[in-house]
């Protein structure tokens, strides 16, 4: 299959991939957008100006601070050191939480049905593997584990920009230019702020280190979604290297113990349909009882036993269809007739009774 017709993965991918854009704006994403938008407008109103949160100081939460906390929600990380202490701001925060773990739930059910479409999309490009001419194992390593040393550099940027930050950000000379002043400055040491980072992007969030400063603030508010967003991608791609070790199938030659296993008609023989069912199923991406289900199915439709469907077979097929219909119609008719005479025998009963 080496011919210049052949469908290529990369244009089964971009085929898929314009579809799935131009069905991305669903009813469903813009109702999470305008709830995403009004829970932000909600929690920034009652955080900062109604102040239904305060610092373990009593200091009152600005709108940065109020989004630092919203942050903290939606990640899951909760450090704690932004709380509400009176009965109407706990009472707005469980609802705002609850609100938010409604939209998290929404996210994670578009998580999964894009799961549900990668998985497809890995089976196809399983099918179209094993019967390309690409052989995985002339890939270099970096062909191999782009995606997954990509996902690790972007987590680890995103450590390293967030140890240097809270180690060393008042040596940086821009922010000196800027008359920050030490009282500005996080003031943690590396190890404190490595652990820091690893600790707030697993969204474990001790709070035992915590963000002391305005800048430090604004930091976690940006940086924070981007480093669980990371996180996650790198945890994704874990699993799609150990999948694509599944995946890389290059079938060069076939053993005399394959071929038993592939010839379904014990003819010392793999035909076509013998081989593709040996290849699917050996991998996993059907079952066998999926191929038993598809087997009897032709059998069912193959009515005069040929060994494969001809114009005879389908017409077979609409008359045994028109002879169940006539069937059921007569059956029907009939129940009625019966259903009638009976009903005329209890009349002529009733009218005899009536006489007497």
């Amino acid at each position: 299959m080496s011919d210049g017709r052949r469908v290529q993965p990369e244009q089964v991918r971009s085929a898929a991939k314009t579809v799935s854009l131009a069905n991305w704006w669903n009813k469903e994403r813009i109702a999470f957008a305008v709830s995403a938008a009004s829970w932000i407008t909600t929690g920034i109103v009652a955080y900062s100006f109604c102040h239904a949160v305060e610092w373990s100081d009593g200091r009152k939460a600005t709108v940065l601070e109020a989004c630092y906390l919203m942050v903290q929600i939606i990640t899951g990380i909760g450090y704690g050191d932004l709380t509400a202490h009176t009965r109407a701001g706990k009472f707005f925060v469980s609802l705002h939480i609850i609100w938010a773990f409604g939209m998290v739930s929404g996210l994670v059910a578009e998580f999964l049905m894009a799961a549900v479409a990668k998985q497809a999309s890995r089976a196809t490009d399983i099918i179209l593997k094993v019967f390309d001419d690409h052989d995985p194992t002339r890939e270099s390593v970096w062909e191999r584990n782009a995606r997954l040393l990509g996902a690790l550099g972007a987590l680890a940027a995103v450590v390293f920009c967030w140890t240097l930050y809270f180690s060393l950000a008042c040596d940086l000379p821009f922010l000196e230019r800027l008359g920050y002043e030490d009282s500005e400055c996080e003031k943690h040491t590396l190890t404190q702020s490595f652990y820091f980072a690893v600790v707030s992007l697993t969204t474990v969030g001790f709070g035992d280190i915590t963000p002391r400063t305005h800048l430090g603030v604004l930091f976690f508010t940006v940086v924070a979604p981007l480093g669980v967003v990371t996180g996650a991608n790198f945890v994704d791609a874990i699993s799609d290297r150990f999948f694509a070790d599944e995946a890389n199938v290059w079938l060069e030659s076939i053993s005399s113990r394959d071929l038993v296993a592939a010839d379904v008609g014990s003819d010392g023989k793999v035909d076509l349909y013998e081989f593709t069912r040996f290849v699917l199923t050996r991998y996993g991406i059907v079952s066998e009882e999926v191929f038993n289900d598809i087997r009897r199915n032709f059998e069912g439709l193959d009515t005069d036993g040929s060994g494969h469907l001809s114009i005879e077979d389908m017409m077979g097929l609409v008359k045994a269809g028109e002879q169940r219909k006539l069937h059921q119609r007569a059956s029907t008719s009939g129940a009625q007739l019966e259903g009638f005479a009976t009903a005329s025998d209890v009349t002529r009963r009733d009218a005899v009774d009536m006489d007497v």
